[in-house]
C-alpha cells in the first residue's frame, strides 16, 4: 500500500475565519468563512448567489485579527483553484493566495502551541 502524495506546500489549521471577496467580474462582494487555512491558501465556505469558477481571480480580505470592520486595503489577491456545486446560497471554494500570507503563518504557529 502506498501512502498518498501530499503537494501542499504549506501546512494547513483547521480554523474558521470571517472573510470577504470581491469578484473582478461582478464588483460584488461576498461573506465568506475560511474552514481551513495556510500561509499559501485557504478553503472558503462562501455565501453567494452566482458561482465561482476555476481560474476565476478575486479579492479576499481575511479578517486575521478578528475585528468587526475590514478595509479595502486589506484586500489579498488569490484565485479559485476548484469549486464545489453550489447548493442554494452556499459553495464551497479553495483558493490559492498570489503571495504567502504572513498572517497565516503567525496563526498556524499559535495554533500549534
Amino acid at each position: 500500500m502506498t501512502g498518498i502524495l501530499n503537494r501542499r506546500r504549506h501546512p494547513r489549521f483547521a480554523v474558521g475565519i470571517d472573510c470577504k471577496l470581491i469578484r473582478a467580474a461582478t464588483s460584488r462582494y461576498d461573506i465568506a468563512r475560511t474552514g481551513d487555512v495556510s500561509a499559501g491558501g485557504a478553503m472558503l465556505e462562501v455565501r453567494t448567489s452566482r458561482a465561482f469558477h476555476a481560474g476565476e481571480p478575486i479579492d479576499i480580505a481575511v479578517n486575521w485579527a478578528g475585528r468587526p470592520m475590514l478595509t479595502s486595503e486589506e484586500l489579498i489577491t488569490a484565485r479559485v483553484l476548484r469549486a464545489d456545486p453550489l447548493l442554494g446560497h452556499t459553495q464551497r471554494v479553495a483558493i490559492c493566495f498570489d503571495r504567502v500570507q504572513d498572517q497565516a503563518d503567525a496563526l498556524a504557529a499559535a495554533a500549534a502551541a
